[in-house]
């Protein structure tokens, strides 16, 4: 990881516990941030607006609350000594400020903090197309020691790059390494209903990929878990159980005109995280 950029959307605020998680991130990877705030007003876009006597008045009010989050965040990452730079976007070309920082030359993460789903912002839609890899944070705390679940599919059957689940495990071993942080290599394997007499050799199949996957990645038997069902549900389910904090999980393009979105297990997961989520684009 070469650099990372922390996307702000400043019609909300920014939680304490997602700011020390940018912190400890910056401290424990020793990167700087490039941070861009975007502070595009919606409601002042309209055409008819310029014409209410408060407009300026109301406009004034947002941008002062707009510059107070920069300045807390500023203050913050400058008492911990975190090198970095503010970039303010005021406009609906966010990508374009969001391509600037990016190098395509290096390992680039994108932060970016959950919302809920309704008030989310646009960047949301364009996950699939980003160049980099991406960092949802939610506004829970990590545990002690930080735990990381890092979901693959050694077999390919979603259609996936052979080479997705080795970066996974890289992302996995360099946060576990960093973090001191326990890890587990998971893969989930849905039997339909027409297939269940079938059920014990299927599990045996993917209870077969998954230990050759780990053999080769130089992972130990005990750090492998073969979930039972879709992985929708039982992957937060176990995370639930477990209380990880960190999931790792692949970010791919889905249809040719499908940029704008990623698998369907993520994109499920991502309507409601069950915990800080590890975006990976290879």
């Amino acid at each position: 990881m070469n650099k990372v950029i922390w996307f702000i959307d400043a019609r909300f605020t920014v939680s304490d516990i997602t700011l020390q998680k940018v912190i400890e991130i910056a401290t424990i990877f020793a990167v700087s941030i490039d941070i861009i705030v975007d502070k595009r007003i919606r409601s002042f876009e309209r055409w008819y607006l310029p014409e209410w006597p408060q407009n300026t008045q109301l406009l004034e009010h947002s941008r002062t609350q707009q510059n107070q989050l920069t300045s807390y965040v500023q203050r913050s990452l400058g008492d911990n000594n975190i090198k970095h730079r503010v970039v303010d976007v005021i406009d609906a070309d966010y990508l374009i400020s969001l391509d600037k920082c990016l190098n395509a030359q290096e390992k680039n993460l994108l932060i970016i903090d959950n919302q809920p789903p309704g008030k989310r912002h646009s960047i949301f839609q364009q996950l699939g197309q980003l160049p980099c890899s991406v960092l949802l944070l939610t506004t829970t705390s990590w545990h002690t020691p930080f735990k990381v679940v890092a979901a693959v599919d050694p077999l390919h059957e979603n259609a996936r790059p052979k080479t997705l689940d080795t970066s996974i495990v890289k992302w996995a071993k360099k946060w576990g390494g960093r973090l001191d942080a326990n890890w587990q290599l998971i893969h989930c394997c849905f039997v339909p209903a027409i297939f269940l007499e079938h059920k014990k050799a299927i599990l045996g199949i993917h209870r077969e990929g998954l230990d050759d996957f780990a053999k080769k990645s130089g992972l130990k038997a005990s750090q492998t878990t073969l979930l039972q069902g879709n992985p929708e549900n039982v992957l937060p389910e176990y995370i639930k159980a477990n209380h990880s904090d960190l999931l790792v999980i692949g970010l791919v393009a889905r249809t040719r005109l499908g940029h704008f979105w990623v698998g369907s297990t993520t994109s499920a997961l991502l309507e409601s995280p069950p915990c800080d989520m590890l975006l990976i684009k290879t």
